[in-house]
Parts: structure tokens; sequence; C-alpha cells
């Protein structure tokens, strides 16, 4: 558990921000929508007869106190016994009876990408950004620490991979568990339970996987494997005195 549970909080920020992005959103087009009334009564109040003129939008428009809406926002007229379709992707205020059998209706044609500029996402915009932080530290620890801690010692290739690339995935594993441990010494027992938990006696192949372990890294880093009269064995650099 322990293992997955940076992933989980990754998860727990990336859905905050989600939840963040789309409850500041909503409220933007609350705000729009409630701009859109207050303007539309004001017109009202200002135009209470001569309501279809050339400068009713304008008036309408001028009542709005968000600047960004007064290119996308219009009137629309029609009569109280007509049932009208609400036009498709636009924010609309409630009708309002501007004359004898004729009601009023304001809208904003807007963008999902204006309504996101008009929202404050800085709240969202900090949770991702805690969140792929997250998620990059997450991932780096779930790569095997071999990689990470055998990066200053292990000598390059001309083609610039470093040894790590030439074990297999059971010589890796065993690699890693010697930088896992504070002396970089595990006993035989230690290293075939970790590896073979399920074999009685894993000697013979504990064996094997040293042979074949230490040519690699001999030829291709300053670590070698010694061993403890056959009780145990070290990783260590070459050159290195106990």
């Amino acid at each position: 558990m322990n293992k997955y549970l940076p992933f989980l909080v990754t998860a727990m920020l990336a859905l905050s921000s989600l939840w963040a992005g789309i409850d500041s959103y909503d409220r933007a087009e609350a705000r729009i929508a409630d701009d859109l009334t207050r303007a539309l009564a004001q017109t009202a109040l200002t135009r209470p007869a001569d309501w279809l003129s050339t400068d009713t939008i304008r008036v309408f428009r001028s009542h709005l106190q968000t600047e960004q809406l007064r290119d996308h926002a219009f009137l629309a007229f029609s009569l109280l016994d007509e049932r009208r379709q609400p036009l498709a992707g636009a924010i609309a205020t409630d009708t309002l009876v501007v004359a004898e059998a004729v009601r009023a209706q304001g809208y904003a044609t807007c963008s999902p990408i204006t309504i996101l500029r008009m929202s404050d996402q800085r709240l969202a915009a900090v949770l991702l950004l805690l969140s792929l932080l997250s998620l990059f530290y997450s991932v780096r620890s779930l790569r095997p620490a071999v990689v990470a801690r055998t990066s200053m010692t292990s000598r390059q290739e001309p083609n610039g991979d470093s040894f790590i690339g030439l074990l297999t995935p059971m010589q890796a594993r065993l690699v890693q568990l010697f930088l896992e441990s504070p002396t970089r010494e595990l006993t035989k027992q230690q290293i075939c339970d970790a590896l073979w938990p399920r074999k009685d006696n894993a000697a013979e192949t504990l064996y094997t996987l040293i042979h074949r372990i230490k040519p690699i890294l001999d030829a291709h880093s300053d670590l070698r494997i010694t061993s403890n009269r056959g009780r145990s064995y070290r990783l260590e650099h070459k050159g290195e005195t106990r």
C-alpha cells in the first residue's frame, strides 16, 4: 500500500483540481447570467416604452458590468404565447414582459474558452501543479533504486547505456537488494529468501547468479561482489578495503 500511496495522493490532487476548475467555471456562468438579468432589468427601467429601436441593444450592453460580455450579448423578442426553444450554447436570462403580448430575453453567446477566461482558475492551477509534481515524484519512487544509486558508480559504454541495461531482471534485483542494505552486505539466506522464497534450497541457483553477474560488473562498472567465506556476499567498490 505504501508503494502506491503517492499515486493515491496524485489522484486526489488531480480530482481536486478538476473539481475546483468545474466549480469556478459554473460560478462564472452564474455571474454572467446574473449580469445579463441585471442589465435587462435596468434596460427595462431606462426604456419603459420604446423597446424596438436601434439603441436598445446598445443600452442593454451598456448596463453590463462585465466588459467582456458586451461584444457577446444581445436581446431576443418573442410573443408571450409562443413557445421558444432556448438558444444552444448561450447563457440566457429569465424572460421579461416589455410590451403587450411581447417578452424579451437577454442572451450571451460565450464560448467555453471565454467563460474559462472569466473564471478564477488559480486554485485549480495550483492543485494541478501539485498533482503533476506529486506524479513526478511518485514515478521516481517506483523506479528501481539501482538506477538512481549506481548512476555515479557505473562506467558508461560508448553508446551511453549503463550496465543496468545489461542485467537480467533477477540480476538487477540482486544489485538492488545490495543497495537497499545499509552495509551492502547480505547473507546467502537473506538473498535466497528474497529472490526465491518458495525454493527450499536455492544455494546453487544463487551461486550461478553471482557467477554470471560478476563479469558484467567487472567490465561495465567500478563495483564488484565479494564473498565472505561463503556465508554472505557484499557489493563494494573496486579497491575498497574492509
